[in-house]
C-alpha cells in the first residue's frame, strides 16, 4: 500500500469545555499539554493536508492510552473525551486516504491531567492509617481500662468499690464501642462516596475522642467545655442519621461556668436514640436546656418495639453517681408523649 508520507497531519485546535486553550506556539509544534484536574472534557481537532487524487476523503485513526486499548477510526476531525481521571495520557493519531490501508506515520501528543488531592493515593493512605490508629488506640485503652478496674476493685472497700464501678460504667458510656464502630463504618463509606465530607467527619471524630481522652480522669467539666464537645458529637450523629435526628442545645451564657460529669450530653442523647425510632417522616427531637440548678434533656417518644441491651445501666449509674456529687437528685419524668431527665448542676 501507499504510505501516507505525502500527506501532512496536524492538531489544529485543542478545546477545553469548547473554549480553545492558549499556547505559546502553534499547535503544529505542541508536543505536550498539561490540564487542571477540572479540565476533564476536551476536544482535539485534526487536520490532514491531502495530496492524494481524491482530496477530502480523509480517514483518521486515534487512541488515547491507557484509556483506549484499540484504534478508533473515523472521518470526523473532532475527537472528544470527558470525565477522564487525573494522570498521564498519550494521544496517538494518524490519517489515511484508504480506510483499508493504515501503513502510515503515527503521531503522538502527551497529555497530563492533574489529580485532585482527595483522589490521590497518599490521601487515601493517610485516611486508612488514621482509621487503623484510632482502632488500635481504642483497643489499647480498653485493655488498660480493664487492668485499672481490676486493681481498684482489689484495693477498695465495698462502698468505694460500688462508687468506682459507677464511675467505670460512666467511662464505658464515654467510650461506647458501638459508637466507635458505627463511626468507623460511616467513615469507611464516606471515603468512597464523598472524600471531602469524609475529611470533615474525621476531624469531628478526632475532636470527640480527643475530648474523651483529655477528660477520662476528670470528675467534672464546665458546661462550656461540654457544649463545645457536643457540637462535634452532634455533627457526627447528623452525618449518620441526617434529617431523622434533630438535637437542639440552648444553654444560657451565664450558666456556662456550671459543672457536670463529662460526656453527660452524649449519654443523654444516646439514651434517646437507643430507645426511639428514627426516620425522616417522624424525626427524633432532643432538646437540652438549663437553669440555675439543673440541666434538662427531653425528647419526643416514638419507642422501638425492641431495644438491644436496654438495661438502664447508663441512667442508673448516672443517678447513683450524682448522689456523691450533689444533694439534689436526678429527676426522670415520662408522659405519653415525652421523656425528660433533669441533671443537677454543680
Amino acid at each position: 500500500g501507499r504510505k501516507f508520507a505525502a500527506q501532512r497531519l496536524y492538531i489544529t485546535d485543542f478545546k477545553v469545555f469548547n473554549d480553545p486553550i492558549a499556547t505559546k506556539v502553534n499547535f503544529e509544534q505542541v508536543k505536550s499539554i498539561s490540564l487542571k484536574y477540572d479540565q476533564d472534557f476536551f476536544t482535539i481537532q485534526l487536520t490532514a493536508l491531502d495530496n492524494f487524487s481524491n482530496p477530502g476523503k480523509v480517514y483518521y485513526g486515534y487512541r488515547l492510552e491507557p484509556f483506549n486499548k484499540e484504534w478508533i477510526y473515523t472521518q470526523d476531525r473532532n475527537i472528544s473525551y470527558t470525565n477522564l481521571r487525573g494522570g498521564d495520557y498519550q494521544f496517538f493519531y494518524k490519517a489515511s486516504h484508504d480506510p483499508a490501508n493504515w501503513n502510515v506515520e503515527t503521531h503522538m501528543l502527551q497529555i497530563h491531567i492533574d489529580t485532585v488531592f482527595y483522589k490521590t493515593a497518599w490521601f487515601i493512605g493517610v485516611i486508612a492509617l488514621v482509621i487503623a490508629f484510632l482502632a488500635f488506640a481504642f483497643y489499647r485503652y480498653r485493655i488498660d481500662q480493664a487492668k485499672n478496674l481490676h486493681r481498684l476493685q482489689l484495693q477498695a472497700t465495698h462502698l468505694e468499690r460500688d462508687k468506682t464501678e459507677i464511675q467505670y460504667q460512666n467511662l464505658l458510656n464515654q467510650f461506647n464501642p458501638h459508637f466507635l464502630f458505627n463511626s468507623l463504618t460511616s467513615l469507611n463509606s464516606l471515603i468512597y462516596e464523598n472524600r471531602e465530607l469524609a475529611s470533615q467527619f474525621l476531624e469531628q471524630l478526632s475532636a470527640v475522642y480527643r475530648y474523651l481522652l483529655t477528660n477520662k480522669e476528670t470528675q467534672l467539666v464546665t458546661l462550656q467545655k461540654e457544649s463545645a464537645f457536643a457540637v462535634h458529637y452532634i455533627s457526627l450523629l447528623k452525618t449518620r442519621f441526617e434529617d431523622s435526628l434533630s438535637v437542639v442545645v440552648q444553654i444560657p451564657e451565664e450558666l456556662l461556668g456550671k459543672k457536670i460529669v463529662p460526656v453527660t450530653f452524649q449519654l443523654l442523647i444516646e439514651n434517646a436514640i437507643k430507645h426511639n425510632r428514627l426516620d425522616k417522616e417522624s424525626s427524633l427531637i432532643v432538646t437540652i436546656t438549663a437553669d440555675e440548678n439543673y440541666l434538662y434533656a427531653s425528647n419526643n417518644l416514638q419507642r422501638k418495639e425492641q431495644v438491644s441491651s436496654s438495661n438502664r445501666k447508663g441512667l442508673d449509674s448516672l443517678q447513683t453517681l450524682y448522689k456523691y456529687l450533689s444533694s439534689r437528685p436526678v429527676i426522670v419524668k415520662e408522659t405519653a408523649e415525652t421523656f425528660s431527665i433533669a441533671i443537677p448542676l454543680i
